[in-house]
């Protein structure tokens, strides 16, 4: 199975180093690394418009085909998170919608509970590039802001997109870890 170990900066902190060389001593060998950054939210996020879509807070009857389009469409394990989300206090999941249809998501403090992580979100491929996940995002944030951790998204795939939509700075990186 993996493991993983904080990495904040190796070359300051010798106390990462040394938990590198112990899971190593121990048959890890590193596959690479992930990082989680975060969005600052001492402001209100400027609300986003999209036109052609129907954005929404997922209901309960929105559920099950939205669930089931993320499992075949992105990951099963994605399709868990968000279910959580929506199943929890805060219902931080948005998605967006075409002719009854879901093409795009987003949700937070799915994993976590309580903190206020952002994550997983995804866009269908044939609707990017119409502002549909910058919508959702500033949408899940605002549903969790006030939260301890609320702003930290986490595992980040485009950092450049988080970066430029809501001034997402790095936070924390991570050093993921397989037993050889």
């Amino acid at each position: 199975g993996a493991a993983w170990v904080e990495r904040i900066d190796w070359s300051h902190d010798g106390r990462y180093l040394e938990a590198r060389a112990f899971f190593a001593a121990r048959g890890f060998r590193e596959l690479g690394f992930v990082e989680n950054i975060r969005a600052p939210l001492d402001a209100p996020l400027r609300a986003i418009d999209v036109t052609g879509y129907e954005l929404r807070r997922v209901e309960a009857t929105d559920r099950a085909p939205l669930l089931d389009w993320i499992a075949r469409k992105f990951a099963p394990v994605w399709a868990l998170e968000v279910g959580r989300a929506a199943a929890g206090p805060r219902r931080a999941v948005h998605a967006a919608w075409q002719n009854g249809a879901p093409v795009a998501f987003a949700a937070a403090d799915g994993n976590n509970q309580g903190l206020g992580w952002f994550g997983p979100a995804g866009t269908d491929s044939a609707h990017r590039n119409k502002r549909l996940g910058e919508a959702l995002l500033v949408r899940c944030l605002e549903d969790v802001r006030g939260l301890p951790e609320a702003g930290v998204i986490a595992w980040i795939g485009p950092k450049a997109f988080y970066a430029k939509t809501v001034g997402a700075v790095d936070a924390r990186r991570f050093v993921t870890l397989e037993r050889s």
